[in-house]
């Protein structure tokens, strides 16, 4: 719920923000802008497509206001297989992703990273199928003590797969 509302507010956000090409399909991004929830804030990144023949994708972003932060990286292996018995344009795929946010206005600061492997194809004109695995390592701490004991259990290490 709490992510929703997150989003909902960043949706919303004015934000001036503009690109510079470093590279081919790379990009330096800067803005400013301002939401209900965070205030205002200053955000930069680097996002990087197609390096090294197209095998690599790298995005690294960090926001920063008066009241918190977030940073988030995530990298994309991709080695295009071909044609097989999935499909046409096979391509198996590989990430990473981490982020650390914590901001004064959610009562919790939270770091994660999340590992996958993917393999996707065109088994048709228009439809492509894809199928994957994922895992994912969170840690929430709470800054709020006086929190609901149900939000409270879920504070420390947490797994997914």
């Amino acid at each position: 719920m709490r992510l929703g509302f997150t989003l909902g507010a960043l949706a919303l956000t004015g934000c001036l923000t503009f690109a510079a090409p470093l590279a081919a399909q790379s990009a330096l991004v800067a803005g400013v802008g301002y939401s209900d929830r965070y205030g205002g804030f200053a955000n930069v990144g680097l996002h990087m497509r197609g390096l090294f023949d197209g095998a690599i994708d790298f995005q690294l972003d960090y926001r920063r206001g008066a009241d918190g932060y977030d940073l988030t990286g995530r990298g994309i292996y991709r080695h295009h297989l071909g044609n097989t018995g999935l499909g046409e344009d096979t391509i198996l795929s590989f990430g990473i992703a981490g982020v650390e946010s914590d901001w004064k206005v959610n009562s919790y600061s939270r770091r994660a990273v999340e590992f996958y492997a993917r393999i996707d194809a065109l088994a048709a004109p228009n439809l492509r199928v894809n199928f994957g695995l994922g895992h994912s390592r969170a840690h929430l701490s709470v800054t709020d003590p006086a929190l609901s004991p149900v939000l409270l259990q879920d504070a420390g290490f947490s797994q997914t797969t």
